[in-house]
Formats: C-alpha cells, structure tokens, sequence
C-alpha cells in the first residue's frame, strides 16, 4: 500500500512496479523497469520533494540500479552482484510503468 501524507510517501510491502507508477504521476518522468525489477517489495517513508531523491535510494533498499538519462527517463534494473545471471536471465521483459 502507498500513501502520499504531510508530504511523505509511505510504503507498505509496495511493489516496487506500484512506486514507479506513483513517481511517474507526481514527477513527470517516464520510468521504465524490468520485470525482476518491478516484482521486489518496498517498505519505508519518503520525502516527497523531490521523486528524483527516493530513485537515488532505491538502491539502499532493494537490489536494484537506478539509471538517470538525459532525455528525463529513468530505468530501473534488478542487480544481484553475489549472482551471476545466465545469458537465459539476462533476456528480462522491459517495461514502461504508467
């Protein structure tokens, strides 16, 4: 469950697919994730003043790397770095979260 209070984003066991839709509503970027991504769970209390600051954090909370682009879009990708993906799992399903 998410919830936008006294300037905070609270997240509950959030799909972290769920957060990205709500970040893209209240920021204006176009986020995009991979499916590995958009599956782990996020828990915590954010400052809403700026979305860019919980992207930059996502990594401290969910194995995941954030990447900024120039054109405003963000992506989001699953990052395990104690395993190696085989070239099968390597293939993952992009998505652009609405």
């Amino acid at each position: 469950m998410t919830a936008w209070t006294d300037n905070k984003f609270i997240l509950i066991h959030t799909p972290l697919s769920q957060v990205a839709e709500e970040l893209n509503r209240y920021s204006g970027r176009q986020i995009r994730g991979d499916s590995l991504a958009g599956d782990l769970r996020v828990s915590g209390v954010f400052s809403t003043s700026d979305p860019r600051d919980i992207l930059s954090l996502l990594p401290s909370v969910v194995p995941v790397t954030v990447n900024f682009h120039a054109d405003g879009t963000v992506t989001i990708s699953f990052h395990n770095p104690q395993r190696m993906l085989s070239p099968q799992s390597a293939h993952r399903k992009e998505k652009t979260y609405k």
